[in-house]
């Protein structure tokens, strides 16, 4: 699905006309959105990733996901440091 099949999806309408820099713009964003679906998690994302799954779930719930995320990170950043010694 393209940007203009996601417009038409979502306002019920069709796109008519759009000019050359929107076309150069939704074309960047279609590469970048092709790229990321091929990005692999850094090494620094898997132990993040491996950290989240020690937490006890119980005892975060009030924090928000942003907080847990810098927390996260924050360990990997650790392993990865630790890594390297």
């Amino acid at each position: 699905m393209n940007v203009g099949q996601l417009y038409e999806m979502l306002c019920g309408r069709k796109v008519k006309k759009m000019s050359g820099e929107t076309k150069q713009r939704i074309s960047e964003l279609e590469a970048e959105i092709a790229r990321l679906k091929e990005a692999q998690p850094t090494l620094r994302d898997q132990f993040a990733m491996a950290a989240l799954t020690t937490v006890k779930w119980s005892a975060i719930f009030s924090y928000s996901n942003e907080y847990i995320a810098d927390i996260m990170y924050d360990l990997a950043d650790a392993m990865m440091e630790a890594r390297e010694k």
